[in-house]
């Protein structure tokens, strides 16, 4: 026993030359890296090419670059929101990503002759210091604005590399701290630049992956803490805000919310098959031309288990400090519908996460509820839309003052209808190391047919045998042949989040990777030769622009709307590709409570477009780890059923 006491007070005395070792070696890492980044950084600012776009500009803008990159950015991010975003010179969107990077050198300079500073400001300049992480979120910030806001023209690879650095830094910090809490995938690629081959076929199977995190994650559990005095304490806060939601040693892993909206009832089934080879799916787009989930396509993919777990999407986006936009309400042709621009780590509290999975309860004051008629609530189709493990939330804005501390933004459950979805975006080519997980599936590869005439589906289908005749013509105007490269986009939300019925030009492999959602798509033909869809005028403008333009601010803020998507253009105002009807009216459920409900909503509908309950349709439940084929052109309603994340992959 007096040994013991004795071990325990030799601990206890080296603690505090433990914690200043850690953070000089912490420090270290900064400087590091810092230093490592500026040189790079200006290296390459420092010298334009002449053939770069951003000398079309005026040239006190080049000129004032390094002197005063805010007022540049803010000069810039006006000219985007002026011009329609096809008509915007690219000399402004180089102007703003330039900016934003000659910011990031001025941020990082600060760090470095701002050791004792605590983010306090001199003049117009803010000096941040090493004790907690805010310049991280800085730098975070301004890249992911170029990323998002320009498609970063010309310094991509260097955004990139920047990004890779700091994970990198984070990843070593933790190293050194707590070896064993790592991750065995945290440094999955972080320091290769080699590009990806075209499918990674031999990659290590999913269960297998999960079974090495599992183990890892559960001897997290039985570390010691640190002790002094024979008193748990935790790591040196200097250190705890450099790792700033990388590790997982003090809360319980986050779980995505168990909510779940009811199932619909499957009345004409989409076709089946699993796993069909190249020939049979060639033959099936040339032949067939009707939408097929494909089954068992995507096994091989890591993303089927790492992505279910909220913990690795932190990890991914350093702690939650990426930014993304978010599309907020049930769907864009509401009016209450908007975008913005939010950190992730602030989407996944905010929408996504279970408040009893790491993240605190949060209390909140009840309103009355309003009448289900003519809302557009994720709850629409009725009231037991929540799972019955949980009460039923409040209807109605929150009013009164905020008890949420400003970390913990409040749940959106919590608030009322509004939901978020972060939709359409690409988010694999602004986080890579996310784009690892997946591969391309092969079918992507395949040629479609060039005319567009498809079969409509009969109302069994799932009873029609795929034609695997190759009646296909070969196509030997390879001139017109198109980029083979799909166009990728993540679609990320709680359950309920709707896709309204619409129709994209190009032929979609829909991959779900975890969660389930409900589909129905509709031929071509039913608008095109009957009429039956509805379409939108191309001349109405969206929810978020029926309104008049603001001035655009000085500087993107987070919270505000995000006009013009970076992939946007013209066509992202034209509505004409979707239907007026409100397609979840026409949905069939079992609960007698649902279906006096829909018979209301269903009945309004029918009275303003008449002719749409008339069109044929397939619809079917698509699954974790099954794909759905959508054939170009054709219409489909697209709805979660639970917290869920799939991609999307566009080729012609």
């Amino acid at each position: 026993m007096l040994r013991f006491f004795r071990v325990r007070l030799s601990v206890a005395g080296q603690g505090e030359s433990l914690s200043a070792r850690l953070m000089t070696q912490h420090d270290s890492q900064i400087v590091a890296t810092c230093n490592k980044i500026v040189r790079r950084l200006r290296s390459k600012l420092n010298v334009l090419d002449p053939s770069d776009v951003i000398l079309d500009c005026d040239t006190t803008v080049t000129s004032q670059l390094s002197v005063d990159p805010v007022a540049i950015t803010a000069l810039a991010y006006q000219k985007l929101h002026v011009f329609p975003f096809s008509a915007v010179p690219d000399c402004w969107r180089r102007a703003y990503e330039e900016g934003c990077m000659w910011s990031v050198v001025k941020v990082l300079e600060s760090v470095l002759g701002g050791e004792n500073c605590d983010g306090s400001f001199r003049g117009d300049t803010q000096v941040y210091g090493r004790q907690d992480d805010r310049w991280i979120e800085e730098v975070v910030r301004l890249c992911d604005q170029a990323l998002i806001m320009t498609g970063t023209l010309g310094r991509k690879e260097l955004v990139h590399w920047m990004l890779r650095e700091l994970a990198i830094m984070a990843n070593e910090v933790a190293s050194k701290n707590e070896p064993s809490i790592c991750s065995v995938h945290d440094d999955y690629e972080l320091h290769s630049d080699r590009p990806r081959k075209r499918a990674k076929l031999s990659l290590p199977p999913p269960k297998q992956d999960a079974e090495i995190h599992d183990s890892v994650r559960h001897n997290t559990k039985s570390l010691p803490p640190f002790e002094e005095r024979g008193q748990p304490q935790r790591p040196d806060p200097h250190v705890q805000s450099i790792l700033s939601n990388t590790s997982t040693w003090k809360a319980p892993p986050l779980a995505f919310l168990k909510t779940s909206h009811p199932i619909p009832q499957i009345n004409h089934p989409l076709f089946r098959i699993s796993a069909p080879s190249l020939d049979t799916f060639h033959a099936h787009m040339h032949n067939s031309r009707v939408p097929i989930i494909l089954e068992d396509s995507i096994t091989y993919w890591p993303a089927l288990e790492r992505w279910k777990q909220p913990d690795y999407w932190m990890r991914r986006s350093l702690g939650g400090k990426r930014l993304v936009p978010v599309e907020t309400g049930r769907s864009y042709v509401d009016s209450g519908w908007g975008q913005k621009i939010v950190k992730f780590g602030d989407f996944m509290r905010e929408y996504l996460l279970d408040e009893s999975g790491g993240v605190p309860a949060i209390e909140v004051e009840e309103s009355e509820g309003e009448d289900d008629e003519g809302s557009s609530g994720i709850d629409a189709e009725g009231d037991d839309c929540g799972s019955s493990e949980e009460p039923a939330e409040a209807h109605g804005e929150f009013e009164g003052p905020s008890k949420t501390p400003p970390t913990h933004p409040r749940s959106r459950r919590q608030q009322g209808k509004q939901t978020g979805y972060l939709a359409q975006h690409d988010l694999l080519a602004q986080i890579p190391a996310l784009r690892n997980d997946i591969a391309i599936p092969d079918y992507c590869y395949v040629t479609p047919p060039r005319d567009h005439p498809p079969i409509p589906p009969p109302p069994d289908s799932h009873d029609v045998p795929i034609d695997t005749t190759d009646n296909s013509v070969d196509n030997e105007e390879a001139s017109d042949t198109p980029d083979p490269t799909p166009l990728l986009n993540i679609w990320l939300g709680p359950a309920s989040t709707i896709s309204p019925c619409h129709t994209d030009p190009h032929h979609n492999i829909l991959a779900q990777v975890f969660g389930r959602k409900y589909v129905r798509l509709y031929a071509p033909a039913e608008e095109t030769e009957h009429g039956r869809m509805y379409p939108m005028s191309s001349a109405a403008p969206r929810p978020d622009q029926a309104g008049d333009g603001d001035a655009a601010a000085s500087e993107l803020d987070l919270a505000a709307p995000l006009p013009k998507p970076a992939t946007a253009d013209d066509s992202a105002i034209d509505m004409s590709n979707t239907s007026l009807v409100d397609v979840s009216a026409f949905l069939d459920y079992a609960s007698p409570t649902m279906q006096a409900r829909q018979a209301r909503r269903r009945q309004a509908q029918q009275e303003s477009f008449p002719q749409f309950e008339k069109a044929r349709y397939v619809e079917g439940i698509l699954g974790p780890g099954e794909c759905l084929y959508i054939p170009g052109g054709w219409w489909h309603y697209v709805m979660s059923l639970e917290a869920s994340c799939s991609v999307s992959f566009w080729w012609d």
